[in-house]
Formats: structure tokens, sequence, C-alpha cells
């Protein structure tokens, strides 16, 4: 069941903001403790809002560690060997222009 409110944008100090109606802060049981996430989605041309609590840490630790193994890593993974190579490539091509 989808409920539908009708929302006002106003200013808020120098910024605009939605004002959202008691019953809907109800159902949504939001709290000012948790950091939230807002989104755009656009679908057939129309613009939705969507507002999501942000993943805690441990969430995005494990989200990451789902997945390791996926993508296969270069030989070059380290940046100080990527930097060194890059430095070698730099002064071999500088070498072959004197």
């Amino acid at each position: 069941m989808i409920n539908q409110y009708h929302i006002k944008l106003g200013k808020w100090g120098n910024n605009e903001a939605f004002r959202l109606p008691r019953k809907l802060m109800e159902q949504l049981q939001f709290s000012l403790e948790p950091k939230y996430v807002a989104k755009v989605e656009i679908v057939n041309g129309k613009k939705r809002l969507i507002i999501e609590e942000e993943d805690d840490i441990e969430t995005k630790i494990a989200d990451f560690d789902s997945l390791v193994g996926i993508a296969k890593l270069s030989s070059l993974t380290n940046t100080k060997e990527i930097r060194k190579a890059r430095l070698e490539d730099r002064k071999n091509k500088y070498e072959s222009l004197t």
C-alpha cells in the first residue's frame, strides 16, 4: 500500500527544504541519530527522491569483503610500485630522446 502525502518546498535559512507532514514522519519513524542518503532516480522522465539510512561502517566493510576475489587485481597493486614503474618508464623515455 502506498500512502500519498502533499508536501511543500520552502525556504529554510539560505536553502530550500521540504516540509514533511507529521503523519508521514510517524510512518517513516526517522530519528535524528542515523545519517541519511538522498538519491535522485529518473524513471520514464519522472524524478523520484529516495531517502535511505546511510549504511554503517560494518555494512560497508561486509559489502566490500563480498567483492574480494571477483575482480582480478593487476600484478602492480601497490601504489609505490606503480609510481616506481611510471618513473622508470619516464626515465627510459627521456634517455631515449637524448
